[in-house]
């Protein structure tokens, strides 16, 4: 078909003016989807998530106790007079959001607050009558704590979910002299009961120190209870797997449990309701070898 002379010049047209005003030669600049405009700056890349962010972002955290936390420590049991270095603890607050505050009314038995933690006397000890409220019916938790031992060979425990029995069965978890049927020496020790039975673990031996001390525990129903050092696995025994909700929490306690109650520092401790997937495990040990020089 004929081009005619108006189409021809209008083609003509339009060419010569993207030549002229470079339009034709350039080529858009995409940022994140958005055309940018010559002569703009591009929008800055967001910054992204610190470590504390990512652990904040995880679900399911039931208890987030941390002393470098000043305004969660106060000297009552009522939690409303702030607590100074050196004064003694009688409340520490959840930070969490769930309100699972642990508290002590005795005097004799309230931990002190120290620059490396709360530090606890072989006596002291935190209480929340209400834990077995968020303990029991779960099929799934992990654990997480900073401590520091003023011994080692010990059989003290910095968290259980009971009075004291003697007994490793509801989640307690704590350093253990010798293991059973000395299956390890200074090792770890967790146990669990569900409505399906009861299995405990124990760690490698001689995990015991009398440094700053990151441990873990976790557990997912139909498996065995796992004990980690430092975010690594450890296992001496062949732990029994166990299936079913946790059943006969009462309480949760730090600084106490089964045999004796704790002597030395504890920083830090969290629990989750569930039980974390490796990549969410890395990120929560990497923010308190960080945070704690571990």
């Amino acid at each position: 078909m004929k081009q005619t002379p108006i189409v021809l010049f209008t083609l003509f047209f339009l060419f010569s003016c993207g030549d002229f005003l470079g339009t034709s030669k350039k080529v858009s600049k995409l940022t994140g989807g958005i055309t940018q405009a010559p002569g703009i700056e591009p929008l800055p890349e967001p910054e992204p998530p610190t470590l504390k962010e990512q652990v904040q972002a995880l679900t399911g955290n039931q208890l987030w106790l941390d002393s470098k936390n000043e305004g969660s420590l106060r000297t009552d049991e009522n939690c409303s007079i702030l607590a100074a270095e050196g004064d003694n603890v009688g409340c520490w607050l959840d930070l969490s959001g769930q309100g699972h505050h642990l508290v002590q009314d005795k005097n004799n038995n309230k931990p002190d607050y120290q620059s490396e933690g709360i530090y606890f006397d072989g006596n002291d000890f935190l209480i929340d009558e209400d834990g077995g409220d968020y303990i029991n019916g779960s099929t799934a938790f992990e654990i997480f704590a900073v401590v520091k031992s003023d011994e080692i060979n010990s059989d003290r425990a910095f968290w259980d979910t009971e009075n004291r029995d003697q007994q490793d069965d509801v989640p307690s978890f704590r350093y253990d002299k010798k293991g059973w049927l000395n299956g390890c020496d200074q090792c770890l020790k967790l146990g669990v009961k569900t409505n399906q039975g009861a299995s405990a673990s124990e760690s490698g031996s001689y995990l015991q120190t009398l440094n700053s001390h990151l441990v873990n525990a976790s557990w997912n129903s139909g498996s065995y209870p796992k004990i980690y050092d430092h975010g690594v696995e450890s296992v001496s025994t062949n732990p029994i797997n166990v299936s079913g909700e946790i059943v006969g929490a009462t309480r949760v306690m730090i600084g106490d449990g089964t045999k004796k109650a704790w002597k030395g520092n504890i920083s830090e401790v969290l629990y989750y309701n569930r039980q974390l997937s490796v990549e969410e495990r890395a990120i929560v040990v990497q923010y308190l070898q960080e945070k704690w020089n571990l």
